[in-house]
């Protein structure tokens, strides 16, 4: 399966996903998802970004969400959207 992910210009979180695939059967899957709310978890190491994403999909609609857990250390290059050395994940 592939992912992609579009982020915020200005938080650097996730502003959208398209997810494009298969099943085991061979059937295709493409999805595509924006997010609609948001908030932030912290942990004592970590950050989850916790969005609620409104997917649209063969059939109709669902409604699921998205963890983007970033370490304490690389909250800044998230803020001020950023890459970090290794990209966006």
């Amino acid at each position: 399966a592939q992912r992609h992910t579009v982020r915020d210009a200005k938080t650097g979180g996730v502003s959208s996903i398209e997810i494009h695939g298969e099943d085991t059967d061979g059937r295709a899957l493409d999805v595509a998802g924006r997010t609609l709310a948001g908030n932030a978890l912290p942990t004592s190491a970590h950050v989850c970004i916790n969005s609620l994403i409104e997917w649209e999909m063969a059939g109709g609609l669902g409604w699921g969400e998205d963890q983007d857990v970033w370490p304490v250390i690389s909250l800044g290059d998230l803020r001020h959207a950023q890459p970090p050395a290794g990209g966006w994940a």
